[in-house]
């Protein structure tokens, strides 16, 4: 597997928001989103290749129950399955980040898929986009969490066009997420995302760890 990184932290997004986790970020991305807060695990060679049997030593460091793969894009590890039979064999609770572009059969425990659109990709890559059908097919039978990342008010047009074309799904797992690293940034966009979820039964969800740190590497 190629690893980016690993760090302890608390979980600054989501359902488990607060959470204390063990993050195991891979690398390697098939997408390239304008606003990417984490540009240095895009490239597949960087970091360093590793083992699942050696990752897991270094999780075992933590006294800690939860770990989350992110990226990049863990999906596209071919030993992703691997890793996670042995963490959940161990008895941890794992969360798996993805961009919802590929589907493996892979063990987690929650499924937090961030949806993707081609107005969101740079023009220097093929403009990939999250699919409908794939996310479908991802949160069947799982627990699971819809995380869009919010730029602007008409960034609602394509999450309420992805959300039609999918057919069922749970509003309170829809989660709106202010785009941006800078506080102020994101706390002013809070307010107009808040009277969205508040119409639409949606989630807010702040990101907690760029509040409290800023945009740092490992937090």
């Amino acid at each position: 597997m190629r690893l980016c990184e690993i760090f302890y932290s608390l979980q600054g997004e989501g359902r488990l928001l607060g959470v204390p986790s063990v993050f195991v970020r891979l690398s390697g991305c098939n997408l390239r989103c304008v606003w990417c807060d984490t540009p240095y695990a895009l490239n597949p060679h960087s970091g360093k290749e590793i083992t699942p049997w050696e990752i897991m030593a270094q999780i075992r460091h933590y006294s800690c129950s939860h770990v989350v793969i992110t990226g990049g894009e863990p999906m596209l590890q071919e030993e992703l399955a691997l890793l996670c039979t042995t963490l959940k064999a161990e008895g941890y609770h794992i969360t798996i980040e993805t961009n919802g572009t590929i589907s493996r059969s892979v063990p987690w425990d929650l499924i937090s898929i961030s949806p993707k659109f081609r107005h969101q990709q740079t023009t220097t890559v093929t403009r990939h986009c999250t699919t409908p059908d794939v996310t479908e097919k991802m949160i069947k039978n799982s627990e699971y969490q819809l995380k869009f990342v919010v730029k602007e008010p008409e960034d609602m047009v394509f999450i309420d066009d992805f959300l039609a074309k999918m057919g069922h799904y749970d509003p309170a797992r829809v989660l709106l997420m202010p785009e941006g690293t800078d506080k102020k940034e994101q706390l002013n966009k809070m307010i107009w995302l808040s009277e969205i979820c508040i119409k639409k039964g949606f989630r807010l969800a702040p990101r907690l760890h760029t509040l409290i740190w800023g945009n740092k590497r490992g937090k």
